[in-house]
Formats: structure tokens, C-alpha cells, sequence
């Protein structure tokens, strides 16, 4: 614990939380934070919407709600399984070659 904290003592807040994206992307920091603040805004807004639509509606999806999540975790369990298997195919092409 007190090496963590010796760690982080040295380092800004701005460090810790952004910098690893800001340094992948090779921004600014004005850059990082403007295209982040418009990002987060259009997810928002996207975001109400939906939210705005399923309330409507909710009487009529409630009632399938169980079955829904069912059927979107099936199928994410399926992408899942094709992801990993086509790069296990990637991964023992590159061994052979």
C-alpha cells in the first residue's frame, strides 16, 4: 500500500486517468479532452433517446424482458466463441508461417 501511494504521490490526477488514452491517441490535452467532452455528449444523447422510447413502450417489452436478455446473451456468448476461433485460426497461421 505504501508504494502505491509513493507511486501516485508524484503523479497529477490528469496523469493517472488520461494520460494512457491521451499518449495512445498522441493528443493535447486540449485536443483529448474536447473530442472526449463531444464523444461523451453525443453518447448521452443517444443514450436518453432510447431511453426516452423504451419508456413508452414499456408496458409492451416488461413482458419479454426475461426473454430478451436471454436471447442477447446467447448471442453474445456465440460472437464470444466465433471471435475466439477465428483467432485461434489467425494465431496458428502466423505459427506455421
Amino acid at each position: 500500500m505504501e508504494s502505491l501511494q509513493l507511486l501516485l504521490a508524484g503523479l497529477s490526477r490528469e496523469s493517472v486517468i488520461l494520460s494512457p488514452f491521451r499518449r495512445l491517441a498522441k493528443m493535447d490535452l486540449r485536443s483529448f479532452m474536447l473530442y472526449t467532452f463531444i464523444g461523451a455528449g453525443i453518447w448521452n444523447i443517444i443514450l436518453a433517446i432510447i431511453g426516452y422510447y423504451v419508456y413508452e413502450i414499456r408496458d409492451r417489452i416488461f413482458p419479454y424482458l426475461g426473454h430478451i436478455l436471454v436471447v442477447l446473451g446467447v448471442a453474445f456468448v456465440i460472437y464470444l466463441i466465433i471471435k475466439g476461433r477465428i483467432n485461434r485460426k489467425k494465431k496458428n497461421a502466423e505459427v506455421k508461417n
